[in-house]
């Protein structure tokens, strides 16, 4: 069965060639950016340091405001506003859904477990030291990221914690035993019996309530002991008709006419010409629009799905299914593993939204996604049903490596052969060239903008790989 991968590159990640046994490596580096937008903190109502490598806004602290990290007073020298952050950039930095040890990890699935909490890794997370591998049980960890509607996190950004004392964990209470004085956050129980109550005006917690709370847990235990318990602003700070730009993930699509993104009330208004069908649990969304003067509901004039339908960053994968694990919301495609998170989007043909249970073995697919910890394995961001297939493409290189005579693709080798064909080369092309000296492509400027490939591959019986035909795509002549 003869089927079409695409690997492109972009002006935002880097290109590196290996030759088979000789160990030489070229590095391509990463081109210049646009300047980043600089939004002071009081004029802003909510904004995320773009992870998707689209944009990370520069944000200055207007004189004499304040700045609060997780409800912490902080200087605007001792801000951390790497990518991955998430802002509420209005004088509150609250970007920490959980800090606290790691309990357990599932490399493969893209899961951690982080405090009793669930995190979800994606693959445009970022990881400081790049791997999570890295990362030992009991290590504390800082995650920045939303929540979401299956009580989740998804992780925008993971490092070691840099606190000591008190544990963290910040979210919508899933559940409540007054009896027991328990609260659930996620999927973490919360003891409250001797915890010091903030904001909640002589009120009890409830269902639905944004909280920060903060304690200690005895190892081995599955509970937090509370010593504070903050109720958090279910509104969006700002002046009444304020311009609100909401980058998150739908938490709620119980109100009428209306969903919370990061557990904040959005009424959409004219939204649905910007998509094809309106936002389920867990969607990933940008929504703009105008700040109601109780800042209780955002009027939203326009909306759309995050899920980097056009992005040029990443990698696509395309081909049949070759099985699927409803239970960890994996597919198999061409040999490489396609794992989805609670956030990611699957369509068919026309946009529309579908269930991931809707896929099945034989359907022709397209996955979008970075590559994951293991080899072989991708985080899809954006899944879509197709009727043929299309192509698996690699920014700047992202996933893939060259050693003769096999291009190799998050790990999973592709074979070029005397029979392989080239397209797009400035020159006729052999295996013997392609794999040298990218300067001998007849390529301008291809050290520093490396192009993007499309190969045309044969999926054997074995389950090997074997190109058919590469062609060029694009050249970035410039970056």
């Amino acid at each position: 069965m003869k089927f079409t991968l695409a690997l492109c590159s972009t002006a935002l990640l880097c290109l590196t060639l290996a030759s088979c046994g000789e160990g030489d490596t070229q590095s391509f580096p990463p081109p210049p950016q646009a300047p980043p937008s600089a939004t002071q903190v009081t004029k802003a109502v909510h904004l995320v340091t773009n992870y998707w490598f689209e944009w990370n806004p520069g944000i200055t602290a207007a004189p004499g405001a304040t700045i609060l990290v997780d409800g912490e007073p902080t200087s605007p020298a001792d801000l951390d506003l790497s990518e991955g952050e998430v802002l509420l950039a209005s004088g509150e930095l609250d970007s920490h859904p959980v800090d606290g040890p790691l309990d357990d990890t599932d490399l493969l699935h893209g899961k951690l477990v982080v405090l009793g909490q669930t995190v979800v890794v994606e693959g445009p997370t970022i990881i400081d030291g790049g791997d999570l591998a890295s990362y030992k049980l009991g290590d504390r960890l800082t995650i920045s990221g939303h929540p979401s509607a299956s009580g989740q996190v998804v992780a925008t950004r993971i490092k070691p914690s840099l606190r000591t004392g008190d544990f963290l964990v910040a979210g919508l209470i899933s559940s409540v035993n007054e009896s027991q004085h328990q609260l659930t956050v996620g999927s973490l129980v919360v003891n409250y019996s001797t915890a010091l109550f903030s904001k909640f005006d002589n009120a009890a917690p409830t269902v639905g309530s944004l909280v920060r709370v903060r304690g200690t847990r005895t190892a081995g235990a599955a509970t937090l002991a509370a010593t504070s318990l903050e109720r958090l602003s279910p509104t969006l700070p700002g002046s009444a008709d304020a311009t609100v730009s909401l980058e998150g993930v739908v938490t709620s699509t119980g109100a009428t006419a209306g969903i919370e993104v990061d557990g904040y009330p959005v009424t959409l208004s004219g939204g649905t010409a910007s998509c094809t069908s309106l936002p389920g649990p867990n969607a990933r969304v940008l929504v703009t629009g105008l700040l109601q003067a109780d800042g209780s509901v955002v009027l939203a004039d326009s909306f759309c799905f995050d899920d980097l339908a056009s992005a040029n960053t990443g990698l696509r994968i395309s081909g049949p299914i070759d099985s699927v694990d409803s239970v960890f919301g994996a597919i198999s495609v061409l040999g490489f593993a396609i794992q989805s998170s609670p956030t990611t989007h699957v369509v068919d043909q026309a946009g529309e939204t579908i269930p991931f249970a809707s896929l099945k073995a034989g359907d022709f697919v397209t996955a979008s996604g970075s590559g994951g910890p293991d080899e072989g394995v991708l985080f899809t961001w954006r899944t879509e049903r197709t009727v043929s297939p299309t192509a698996v493409e690699a920014l700047w290189g992202e996933g893939m490596r060259m050693a003769a005579p096999y291009i190799l693709v998050l790990g999973r080798p592709i074979a070029v052969d005397a029979h392989t064909t080239f397209a797009g080369f400035g020159v006729t092309m052999t295996p013997e060239i392609f794999f040298g000296d990218p300067q001998n492509w007849g390529i301008t400027g291809v050290r520093m903008c490396p192009p993007n490939f499309e190969f045309s591959v044969d999926h054997r019986a074995d389950g090997s790989l074997v190109a058919i035909a590469v062609r060029i795509t694009r050249n970035w002549d410039s970056c």
